[in-house]
């Protein structure tokens, strides 16, 4: 039988009988691990308190109405952990996702940042968020995802390197929504002169039959184009761009207002999903083909690929800047299996190559390591 253990309030710096323990990632920073074949379960309305990763080998179960709190100055890591009830952001740091994560009950941003990595979120209720505190959802449209209808705005606090926030209503009936928002915003079709440097990912999984989303998009001074003209109906006023593909295209009738303040608030009535800018109407560039790429704004991690690993792999990561980076294999127990990259690295992606030839069946962890931030990635041995 699976062991079962019910965790009522715990720290990461405690130490768990059974196959559960805390082992350093690092010096400063403890990692909370559940071993294959294990059962945590956190009870009704209980909270587990973290300074460090969860790096869950095995099942974690969150009972309904408990919490899970990051807190602390570190860069905690979630692995392995697909649900939980409550998650509530308190940190002095950037926490991060390594698979996508559905939420039962309330995503609470009180202070730090969760960076998404690459995987979406689902939270049904997000509460507070602030330029302090909200999702990240870098480059790589990791998305945060959640219910919307007419009748009420639905709230997404997220950002890349600046805080650029979303509110927004369906035009008729209930749907869940996914939002991001892309600092690399690509050039063709538009001019950065006159856009800009931010875009936003908008998703919904009943595209049509509901009618045109109705939603705010934020942005900050320093976000525009040195001849972006913030008007409404002037010659030379930015109008909506949809990305399709290859180029921007001009969409016309789709934003509606300006609050006219920094930081500037948009309304648009958005006929189709996608990825969305503002820019002025003249001064296009030559249209060709084009991939998001360039230089991550954060620290990037992805999860190697062909997965499961049956053999050798390919991991992607990305550097905004250059700087001493460290890419580590570790399995559930804590114990450093593979150093796949160490040193100074330019800015922009890297790949390093894994060889899982060798490395016995089951569960481990990517790390990613760069001054204090990091970022971690579940991967699986199956041969």
């Amino acid at each position: 039988m699976t062991p079962r253990i019910a965790v009522r309030t715990l720290t990461a710096t405690i130490a768990v009988a059974c196959a559960i323990q805390v082992a350093p990632a690092r010096a400063g920073a403890p990692m909370f691990v559940i071993d294959g074949g294990t059962t945590v379960t956190l009870d009704r309305a209980t909270s587990l308190v973290l300074e460090g990763d969860l790096l869950a080998g095995g099942a974690f179960v969150p009972g309904p109405g408990s919490m899970l709190v990051l807190a602390g100055y570190g860069s905690p890591a979630l692995a392995g952990v697909p649900s939980l009830a409550s998650l509530v952001l308190a940190l002095h740091g950037m926490g991060s996702l390594a698979q996508a994560t559905a939420l039962s009950d309330t995503l609470f941003l009180q202070s730090g940042w969760l960076s998404l990595s690459g995987h979406d979120l689902f939270a049904p209720v997000v509460a507070g968020g602030s330029a302090q505190s909200y999702v990240v959802t870098p480059d790589s449209l990791g998305r945060l995802a959640r219910p919307a209808d007419a009748g009420s705005i639905a709230y997404f606090p997220i950002g890349d390197s600046h805080y650029d926030p979303v509110s927004l209503r369906t035009g008729s009936g209930a749907d869940t929504v996914r939002v991001a928002v892309l600092d690399a915003v690509p050039p063709q079709g538009i001019s950065a002169a006159t856009a800009l440097t931010r875009a936003w990912a908008i998703a919904r999984n009943q595209p049509s039959g509901n009618g045109p989303t109705h939603a705010s998009i934020q942005w900050n001074a320093s976000e525009q184009g040195p001849s972006f003209d913030r008007s409404i109906g002037q010659p030379t006023s930015a109008i909506a761009y949809r990305w399709l593909g290859s180029t921007w295209v001009a969409q016309p009738g789709v934003r509606l207002t300006d609050n006219g303040l920094d930081p500037a608030i948009d309304s648009l009535s958005i006929p189709d999903a996608g990825l969305w800018t503002l820019a002025g109407p003249s001064g296009t560039s030559a249209v060709g083909p084009i991939a998001i790429s360039g230089r991550p704004a954060t620290l990037q991690l992805s999860a190697p690929a062909p997965h499961p690993l049956r053999g050798e792999a390919v991991v992607r990561y990305g550097l905004p800047s250059e700087a001493e980076v460290t890419l580590t294999l570790y399995d559930v127990a804590g114990a450093r299996r593979v150093v796949l990259a160490q040193g100074r690295a330019a800015g922009g992606w890297h790949t390093a190559r894994l060889d899982a030839t060798r490395i016995p069946d089951g569960v481990y962890f990517l790390r990613l390591t760069s001054g204090r931030d990091v970022r971690t990635s579940r991967c699986v041995v199956l041969r």
